[in-house]
């Protein structure tokens, strides 16, 4: 019987359009076929500080994988957490 891939955790990037990192990390993702809802926090500062309130985190890009935040663009613990590579 074939082994099932598990299944991918919700993976949320806070971004911004001016944010040279954030575009990096979304090309990366896409490269890496992985599936993410943006939140860009410009347009949409309740997000922002709801990030804020529960993280207390601001900045971006920042990537909620499952229940796991990463601060920046840090591929080593965005394949750890997605099990890339």
């Amino acid at each position: 019987m074939p082994s099932r891939k598990p299944q991918q955790p919700e993976v949320v990037l806070y971004s911004r359009d001016s944010c040279t990192w954030c575009y990096r990390l979304k090309t990366y993702l896409s490269r890496n076929n992985v599936k993410y809802r943006e939140i860009d926090i410009e347009k949409n500062p309740e997000a922002a500080e709801a990030l804020r309130r529960s993280h207390n985190l601001e900045g971006a890009p920042l990537t909620m994988i499952g229940e796991t935040v990463v601060s920046g663009f840090d591929s080593d613990a965005i394949n750890e957490l997605l099990g890339l590579k």
